[in-house]
């Protein structure tokens, strides 16, 4: 099972992504042990982090904590 705490704030960003179409979505970190059905919503994503790494819109390799 997901983290509660977690999955709220996937939630809550998934609708902030919903709004403002930015193209990158960050539920890394948040332990997750599946994805949120309203993720599948976003088909407008270019970027989605799962994890504790990713490339940013410039293609640097980033720490999602940083």
């Amino acid at each position: 099972m997901s983290n509660p705490k977690g999955w709220k704030i996937a939630l809550e960003r998934i609708a902030a992504e919903k709004e403002a179409r930015t193209g990158f979505l960050d539920l890394g970190q948040l332990g997750l042990t599946e994805p949120p059905e309203s993720l599948f919503d976003l088909e407008h994503l270019d970027r989605l982090n799962l994890g504790s790494y990713f490339f940013d819109s410039g293609g640097k390799y980033r720490n999602a904590w940083k």
